[in-house]
């Protein structure tokens, strides 16, 4: 995966009845940069556990797990090139006035770019579109890559931070918080955490009702996560990089952590299975066996191997056609010459 690695990732999944067990070791990023979202491997949790999560009359889906999981933070390096990638991850619910807030369904083009203010519910019903169009296509390689992608953006609306405007905790005296909570604290707890995974997926009638649903109940946790973070410096004598920190702040917000990545997978789940539903419940073949991790929204979409290799063909054709046609001609100018007299 571009830029991030992992030491290890190991997803142990068992199903029984409706519920499914998640056994992981949470290690995340071997180099540093500033990220959003959950962090590389918390996307790839949540991607795993939604493919395993899917109906059983969807079950070949199941396959496409590692490939999804493997794409999951993808998105989050779109940033570099792409200045609109960055609000499709976040909203900040307070510029839509107090509790309970109203989002407009319909988004107003802006003249100057992305809206400051984030755009992440209709990031999501984008794409949505897309993935159900490209399963009524039975285009699955790209099905797999706007899965990945709509995956990451339903896992970022989960998670609280990504809903208010102190994101970062600069209002309320705990700067840093974001990136310490959603990825230094499951790094540093180093043991394995259990996730009770999602609701069994169901079929969404009104996916922008669920979406601001999801928003609205994430965002009334950033109290819970700050308080967190207030006790734990608290406890550890404001030293936000010991040990005895990070345990302190797991132990005060695990329960929030781990309820918002069972539910983001829960929800992931239903969208999957409502855009396959909406595509007419296309049969769903094996998985490729890699795709592109270019941006989904930029320029033309990474194409297939079956379009890569009939554009190559064509290509091929071209060249040839083009080196026979310098043949004929070349053929024809030394007939000529052999048939015009010596000039006197």
């Amino acid at each position: 995966m571009a830029g991030l690695k992992y030491l290890d990732l190991m997803v142990t999944i068992s199903m029984q009845k409706h519920r499914i067990l998640i056994l992981f070791p949470l290690l995340f990023i071997c180099m540093t940069f500033s990220v959003s979202g959950w962090g590389g491997a918390i996307h790839a949790v949540i991607n795993e556990a939604a493919a395993q999560n899917v109906p059983e009359e969807m079950s070949a889906w199941r396959a496409y797990a590692p490939l999804l999981a493997e794409h999951g933070a993808d998105p989050d390096f779109w940033k570099r090139d792409d200045p609109a990638e960055p609000v499709r991850h976040f909203i900040d619910l307070e510029h839509y006035g107090t509790p309970p807030f109203e989002i407009p369904r319909n988004l107003s083009p802006l003249k100057n770019g992305a809206r400051r203010e984030g755009e992440a519910p209709w990031a999501i019903m984008d794409t949505m579109e897309r993935l159900t169009e490209a399963m009524r296509e039975k285009d699955w390689y790209q099905a797999a890559r706007i899965a990945a992608a709509i995956g990451h953006y339903v896992g970022d609306t989960h998670q609280p931070l990504h809903c208010t405007v102190n994101y970062d905790g600069y209002q309320t005296g705990n700067a840093g918080i974001h990136l310490r909570w959603e990825v230094q604290m499951p790094r540093r707890i180093g043991s394995a955490a259990t996730v009770t995974s999602p609701e069994p997926a169901v079929y969404i009638t009104n996916l922008w009702n669920c979406v601001n649903g999801w928003i609205m109940e994430a965002w009334p946790l950033c109290a819970n996560i700050l308080q967190a973070d207030n006790e734990a410096r608290w406890a550890s004598r404001n030293n936000v990089e010991s040990q005895y920190y990070f345990f302190q702040l797991w132990e005060k917000s695990q329960d929030v952590f781990l309820r918002q990545i069972s539910w983001a997978a829960a929800d992931l789940s239903s969208v999957w299975y409502t855009a396959w539903v909406d595509a007419g419940r296309p049969e769903i073949p094996p998985p490729p066996r890699q795709i592109s991790s270019a941006s989904i929204h930029v320029g033309r979409a990474a194409r297939s191997p079956k379009e890569e290799n009939r554009k190559g063909a064509i290509a091929v054709l071209a060249v040839i056609g083009a080196a026979g046609l310098i043949i004929i001609i070349s053929s024809v100018f030394k007939q000529r010459r052999q048939n015009t007299p010596p000039a006197k």
